[in-house]
């Protein structure tokens, strides 16, 4: 058992989802295209899956790393050849907010946090 503040451990990562919901709300002025429900409901989907996933082993938490890097990677290509798609931005942003929230609400305040999540936390 972890001796880690479950409480101090859901108060940072709200933090962090309340600053990417910002940043999605700020960005929301460049523009949203029609298919920005879905956008959004794939993010957070997605996002979720990827954060239980990560709380729960090192596998998951691979499978986050990965996901991201190549998302990260994708974005950088779009910047240097011109075709970032602007538009669809924040609804991506705001579904990895929602879907960070959602799970760390579900699997933190709802629920506690996953021991793995508590142990990862306590190895620093």
């Amino acid at each position: 058992m972890s001796n880690v503040d479950g409480g101090a451990v859901v108060r940072r990562d709200l933090t962090i989802v309340l600053s990417n919901a910002t940043v999605a709300a700020l960005m929301g002025p460049i523009g949203v295209t029609p298919d920005w429900p879905v956008i959004a409901g794939m993010a957070t989907g997605l996002t979720f899956l990827l954060a239980a996933a990560s709380d729960r082993n090192k596998v998951g938490l691979w499978a986050l790393l990965t996901v991201g890097s190549f998302a990260m990677l994708a974005l950088g290509i779009a910047a240097i050849i011109g075709s970032v798609p602007a538009g669809k931005l924040p609804p991506a942003v705001g579904g990895i907010a929602l879907g960070s929230g959602l799970n760390r609400v579900m699997f933190g305040v709802v629920t506690p946090l996953p021991e793995y999540r508590l142990q990862r936390e306590q190895a620093g």
